[in-house]
């Protein structure tokens, strides 16, 4: 019996060397604040589920990374940027402009907004020369190379307004990708999901998303 339990322990063990898990990570800070309309509130957080994804990578019992990814889709953007500006107490014109410049603004791209928590801060370098992380966009055409990392900042409670997944401890980024690549279109029109690749040599994760 002993012996037993002791092989199921060794293969659980063996199991969690290295992977990537969906479970969500803890949450670290105060949650997000809400507008007084329950069911906008209800409505952009069902947009959210649908265009985000997260993951997490570990080696062994210890987990290195926690990841999450949102796809600024034209319909989330607008619901993003309709929720900032219900915050702000925007005139109907000026929500009107802001709404149709993000549209304009996200012709030439895919944008995503990336947020990780690395349980070792030297660890975090998305976007600088020699990262150890790689992003990418796998579609059929195969993986393609963002053309912008930036990093905007440490997530706070203004943040989690937004992406209330992402705790105090967690880096913001901004990825964008082209929608052409050699006179190609990335992403077909009758693809239906497409996966943001985050990988090293600590191990990988994979955020399926839904194009449309």
């Amino acid at each position: 019996m002993k012996a037993a339990r002791g092989q199921l322990l060794l293969a659980l063990v063996l199991g969690l060397a290295a992977g990537c898990s969906g479970l969500p990570p803890p949450m670290i800070g105060s949650a997000g604040p809400e507008l007084s309309d329950g069911q906008a509130n209800a409505q952009y957080k069902a947009l959210l589920q649908r265009y985000s994804a997260q993951r997490q990578i570990y080696v062994g019992l210890d987990t290195i990374c926690f990841g999450g990814v949102t796809y600024e889709s034209p319909t989330f953007r607008e619901a993003r940027i309709r929720r900032r500006d219900a915050f702000q107490a925007d005139p109907p014109a000026k929500v009107e402009s802001d709404v149709e410049a993000a549209r304009v603004e996200g012709e030439d791209f895919y944008e995503f907004t990336l947020g990780v928590y690395m349980q070792n801060p030297r660890f975090d370098d998305l976007g600088l020369p020699g990262s150890i992380w790689r992003l990418a966009l796998v579609t059929p055409l195969g993986q393609v190379a963002p053309t912008l990392v930036k990093r905007v900042g440490h997530a706070d409670v203004n943040t989690r307004a937004y992406y209330p997944y992402m705790g105090d401890f967690w880096t913001v980024y901004q990825v964008r990708f082209p929608k052409l690549v050699q006179a190609r279109a990335v992403v077909p029109p009758e693809l239906s999901t497409f996966t943001v690749l985050l990988a090293s040599s600590l191990g990988k994760a994979e955020f399926p998303l839904p194009t449309q």
